[in-house]
């Protein structure tokens, strides 16, 4: 269609077509625009071949109805199924860990059990299912997304008490989640506690709090106003993609219902309202009711590096290999230690020592060059070479709490990376040549 015109333009250069702004009240194309839409229904048949997009989208048509009844009868994929009943060529752009948790394909008890690798589908950790999902991307449009009228994190001079409901969370032995409501003589009229699962943390409890509050003033017309000590669960509350389902059930609370207002209080100042909170969700541990909540991946995380930690333990008290650093540091952790490589050198007696070097033939003697054998004690203690910055020398039962107090004092961890450096830099003259 378009290389005819293109043809007919060329035979009848006298005609121009030129392009017009639509629906600007111009009168010849409101004229054209009401003759196109009356033509849909009365005009005269003309006969044009399709597109080929015509083809394209009846394919992909075609393609999403027979996949859709495939998705719908068929019995893999279930844990998806749920999460995207209807099925689309958009892309989803889950990352590889929030695949691996929602179809529940990965390493949990329950799924490597069923190919034999692994003897048992129990594990301490519990099910898959056991655990918060992470839901992310945008729950409400983010040109609805306008919370900011209903949430305040500023700090007020003062807090009323009259009609006004404070929540909060406790954890101490156990997880606690309560809230009050006053009414118009400051007087509670409402109490509501619950106790959670000791693997359930403090921010839960302070959503749900929060959350169970929006539900008691959910059918009242008056504005209602929650405070809560939380500003970590205001904030969240505030992030229109945040991937907590309690945070976005409450933003869905507050979105349907523009009359619940929530802010935050300080706190232990003695206020009131925030210590009564405080208090119910202390004694809740105790004596609230039982509430079911999916636990945090906090929790799974803890215990997997808990887990992680023990097995490495015991490598580490296996291994022969690494022993000087075993003896300082006899138990893992996920903690940098901020050794400087000097320091790493020295402590791991793999560095410029004659000691270390004879090992792979890199000396033809690990006598230093004073005729002393070169040990990382020698060089640190004894060496004429490095008197500069020589240590006092300790006996070998005290080298362990030696290497320590160096470790723990800045001066002598400087005077160390000094010596190591001088080492480094005069290899030759102190250790010999080279054998290579």
């Amino acid at each position: 269609m378009a290389r005819q015109i293109f043809k007919h333009l060329i035979d009848n250069p006298n005609i121009k077509v030129s392009w017009i702004k639509a629906h600007v009240n111009y009168p010849g194309n409101e004229k054209a625009d009401e003759l196109a839409k009356e033509a849909t229904t009365t005009g005269q048949p003309y006969t044009v071949l399709l597109p080929t997009t015509h083809i394209k989208s009846a394919l992909k048509a075609r393609l999403l109805t027979d996949w859709q009844e495939l998705w719908t009868k068929g019995d893999t994929g279930c844990p998806i199924h749920k999460v995207l009943p209807k099925v689309s060529l958009h892309a989803q752009n889950w990352s590889r860990e929030l695949t691996i948790f929602l179809m529940e394909h990965g390493p949990f008890p329950t799924y490597l059990h069923r190919f034999r690798l692994s003897q048992t589908d129990c594990c301490n950790c519990g099910e898959p299912t056991t655990y918060e999902p992470i839901l992310k991307g945008h729950q409400i449009h983010p040109a609805d997304f306008n919370l900011d009228l209903q949430i305040s994190t500023k700090v007020k001079q003062q807090y009323p008490i009259k009609n006004a409901t404070y929540t909060d969370g406790s954890r101490t032995e156990g997880t606690g989640s309560a809230f009050c409501h006053f009414d118009q003589t400051a007087t509670i009229i409402k109490e509501w506690q619950a106790q959670l699962h000791t693997d359930n943390n403090i921010f839960q409890a302070e959503l749900l709090a929060i959350n169970q509050a929006i539900l008691f003033h959910q059918n009242k017309s008056n504005p209602s106003f929650i405070w809560t000590d939380s500003l970590s669960s205001l904030q969240a509350i505030q992030n229109p993609t945040s991937p907590h389902p309690l945070v976005q059930e409450i933003q869905n609370q507050l979105h349907s219902n523009k009359s619940i207002h929530i802010g935050w209080v300080r706190a232990h100042v003695g206020h009131l309202g925030n210590e009564s909170a405080d208090a119910l969700a202390k004694d809740a541990i105790i004596h609230g009711t039982s509430f079911s909540l999916l636990k945090p991946l906090s929790h799974l995380k803890k215990l997997l590096n808990q887990e992680l930690l023990t097995n490495w333990k015991k490598d580490w008290d296996k291994l022969n290999l690494g022993k000087p650093i075993h003896e300082i540091i006899p138990t893992p952790s996920f903690k940098n230690h901020n050794w400087d490589r000097r320091e790493v050198m020295f402590f791991t007696e793999h560095g410029p020592f004659t000691s270390y070097l004879k090992r792979f033939n890199l000396r033809s003697s690990d006598d230093c060059s004073c005729g002393d054998i070169g040990t990382p004690l020698h060089y640190a203690t004894s060496c004429p070479h490095t008197k500069n910055w020589h240590f006092s020398k300790p006996s070998s039962n005290n080298l362990l709490h030696w290497k320590k107090s160096i470790l723990n004092n800045n001066q002598s961890r400087k005077r160390l990376q000094i010596l190591m450096t001088f080492l480094m830099e005069n290899d030759t003259l102190i250790n010999g040549p080279s054998t290579n």
